[in-house]
């Protein structure tokens, strides 16, 4: 006679342990401490619309959800903020299905119109990319212009920037090396000339090793994501621009490599999406852009303007 064996069971895991563990797996994972603290912050509200510690995870299924999911949108939350809230929710969901806690279903996201994503104008940047009086000017006013060039020049992201060390930089072949990205896959993309030349020179400012972080605060220490982004704001406010937002360089990256006949492979790799679909989105919401100037560049109006000779008159 078979001895009887103790068998574990996961039926009276509540909600909010399962999502300890689901935590717990996700530092596993590397995720970045900033994706941990979002994926807390956004699960607060389906632990605040569920209102009981020991709601257990295997009484969590579809319609439960959906009615989450329907408050949410009968509230003042947008529903950009909604889809956010429900893809951190189906990540969870999706955790535990496959740990076997809950039965697997289907939520559905909320359809929502793409925003136009906000730019900086040709004009604002003009403004913004113009040369401070270097015997004259802060240290942080400088290096608030070399970031405002980097950024323009690379469209990489805030959290990548502040993570770049001096010896990131290969003046040699004009490439910098992220090591610090959103998808945790190390990329090396070019940098133009023009960027290079303006990195020497701050450097000749600035000093360090090469394991020394290449933006720093004017301690020395590591510049922080929270003055990166005050900075940016009043050199940006000091020269009359009221967009102060350091994604939106990326967006105007985006926007002016495609108007100006990138093509959107090559942008994906240099934005760092892991999905062209997102990087399509750019093409489509700047549409209008790209129309400017579009039979300048037209196949079919460039050959017609090239022919030196006079089209054939049709004469009655």
């Amino acid at each position: 006679m078979k001895g009887l064996k103790l068998q574990q069971t996961n039926n009276y895991l509540t909600v909010r342990e399962a999502f300890k563990e689901y935590q717990r797996y996700n530092e596993l994972r590397n995720l970045a401490e900033q994706t941990l603290i979002h994926k807390e912050q956004h699960i607060k509200s389906f632990f605040e619309f569920i209102d009981d510690d020991n709601y257990l995870i295997k009484d969590v299924n579809k319609k439960l959800v959906d009615a989450y999911n329907y408050r949410l949108k009968n509230s003042d939350i947008k529903a950009v903020t909604v889809n956010t809230y429900l893809r951190n929710l189906r990540a969870f969901i999706n955790w535990s299905a496959d740990n076997n806690y809950v039965e697997k279903f289907k939520i559905t996201m909320l359809k929502v119109d793409e925003e136009i994503k906000e730019t900086y104008s040709e004009g604002q940047l003009k403004v913004l990319i113009e040369k401070p009086e270097i015997k004259s000017c802060s240290f942080v006013e400088y290096r608030s212009w070399v970031l405002v060039n980097y950024l323009l020049s690379t469209g990489n992201r805030l959290g990548t920037i502040i993570n770049l060390k001096i010896d990131d930089i290969d003046f040699d072949n004009e490439m910098v090396s992220m090591r610090t990205v959103k998808n945790h896959k190390q990329q090396i993309i070019p940098l133009s000339h023009t960027v290079c030349e303006i990195l020497k020179e701050y450097l000749s400012y600035r000093k360090g090793e090469l394991d020394d972080y290449l933006f720093i605060n004017t301690y020395g220490g590591q510049l922080t994501k929270g003055a990166f982004e005050k900075s940016i704001e009043r050199y940006n406010t000091d020269r009359g621009v009221n967009i102060t937002s350091i994604h939106a360089f990326r967006h105007s990256f985006a926007k002016m490599y495609v108007k100006n006949g990138g093509d959107v492979f090559r942008l994906q790799k240099l934005l760092g999406h892991s999905d062209i679909s997102i990087t399509r989105i750019y093409v489509n919401l700047f549409a209008n852009d790209i129309k400017e100037n579009y039979e300048k560049f037209n196949p079919l109006d460039t050959l017609l303007s090239s022919n030196k000779k006079e089209h054939v008159k049709m004469k009655r």
